[in-house]
């Protein structure tokens, strides 16, 4: 079973290198180039037409193969796309698309947990907007800021990368909404006022049963 490893990674390697030289492709294109010739020479085109499909389509995969290959792995480093994304240029070039055509799909998950933030935070109207705002906007900021920078290619990268900085970007987002609901509330949080009360709770609870039990 190893040596079988071995060998195919051996060969997806010397395959990973041939299609970075651009030999793979251009073998390719000769080839799905050269079907449609070798088909009519043979009298085969006109009663087999799915041959003559067939070798146009590998033809127009074989000259679209360096764009595709180009979504995937654009020929920079991870450290090159860190560098150019401090750039509005190099940002949205990371980023890999109109930022405002996946926008919506890109926050609706964080805009959902904010409504969820905003709905679940005891107190006022004002408490539980800053704190909605806090986890909405540090979830989607913290989301668009790391794929922005970190430049990611594939499905399983953007989505990496979204839901990780969307998650540290929440617990900025909120670090800074309870800062300033305990401004709000002189210097504790209508949660942090409620543990308070229910811990009190507890320990008068505990004192009334051991009186009652006569110890």
């Amino acid at each position: 079973m190893i040596p079988l490893v071995t060998a195919a990674g051996a060969g997806l390697m010397k395959l990973g290198a041939a299609i970075k030289g651009g030999t793979a492709l251009k073998a390719a294109a000769g080839f799905g180039a050269g079907l449609p010739k070798a088909a009519g020479a043979a009298g085969m085109v006109g009663g087999m037409p799915g041959i003559a499909k067939a070798a146009t389509a590998v033809k127009t995969a074989a000259k679209n193969a360096p764009q595709m290959a180009g979504m995937i792995d654009d020929g920079v480093g991870i450290l090159g796309r860190i560098k150019r994304g401090f750039t509005p240029k190099g940002f949205a070039q990371n980023y890999g698309m109109p930022m405002g055509k996946d926008l919506g799909m890109a926050i609706a998950p964080d805009l959902m947990f904010g409504g969820l933030t905003m709905a679940m935070t005891p107190g006022d109207l004002g408490d539980k907007t800053l704190a909605g705002l806090g986890t909405a906007v540090g979830g989607a900021g913290g989301g668009l800021v790391t794929r922005g920078l970190l430049g990611p290619k594939s499905n399983l990268g953007i989505m990496m990368s979204e839901l990780g900085g969307g998650l540290a970007g929440d617990m900025v987002g909120m670090g800074v909404a309870n800062s300033m609901i305990r401004a709000k509330n002189g210097g504790v949080t209508p949660m942090e006022q409620q543990g308070e009360q229910q811990m009190e709770e507890l320990r008068q609870q505990i004192i009334n049963d051991y009186i009652r039990n006569g110890q």
